[in-house]
């Protein structure tokens, strides 16, 4: 499963994939992104480089590239996931986190030395080793990581209205 030029079952219609074009718009490679619960492909950003950094939301446990991702135990109803990969398909490395309510990957940028992200989170969430708050509300986060996956840092913002969020960066 995953090659592009064959048939590719998703374990459920609410799966995502990353697929990957030539310059011609013919399929180079296909990766699923599977779950039992919706997993949802919601920011993509292309290196100089050609490596593909992806990420979105996903309800429960999700499977991408033969690795199992437990997000938090944080009784969260969507937990944000962000993903990196290189110009032939081979994953680097995949993350989740996630706090009490909605936590959604938004927006990313990756411009071959940094990967940053944008995103709204609820409650607490812990990004690399930085701890964030939004209390009973939604923020935005604001978070770097290099391209290896390790956290750089990690920040909120926090808006009068309460309910925070970035679309895009």
């Amino acid at each position: 499963a995953g090659e592009c030029g064959r048939a590719t079952r998703l374990s459920r219609a609410s799966d995502t994939v990353l697929l990957r074009l030539g310059p011609d718009g013919s399929p180079r490679w296909m990766r699923p992104v599977i779950g039992a619960g919706p997993q949802r492909g919601k920011s993509l950003a292309v290196a100089p480089d050609g490596s593909v950094s992806f990420g979105g939301d996903t309800v429960g446990t999700f499977t991408v590239a033969g690795r199992t991702v437990e997000p938090p135990a944080s009784g969260g109803r969507r937990d944000a996931w962000l993903s990196r990969w290189t110009s032939d398909g081979t994953l680097q490395w995949v993350d989740a986190w996630g706090g009490p309510g909605d936590d959604l990957a938004k927006g990313v940028v990756d411009d071959g030395h940094a990967v940053t992200y944008v995103g709204a989170f609820t409650g607490t969430i812990t990004v690399g080793g930085t701890t964030l708050d939004a209390g009973n509300r939604s923020d935005t986060l604001v978070a770097q990581r290099s391209p290896d996956g390790s956290v750089r840092w990690a920040t909120s913002v926090t808006g009068s209205a309460g309910i925070d969020g970035a679309e895009a960066i």
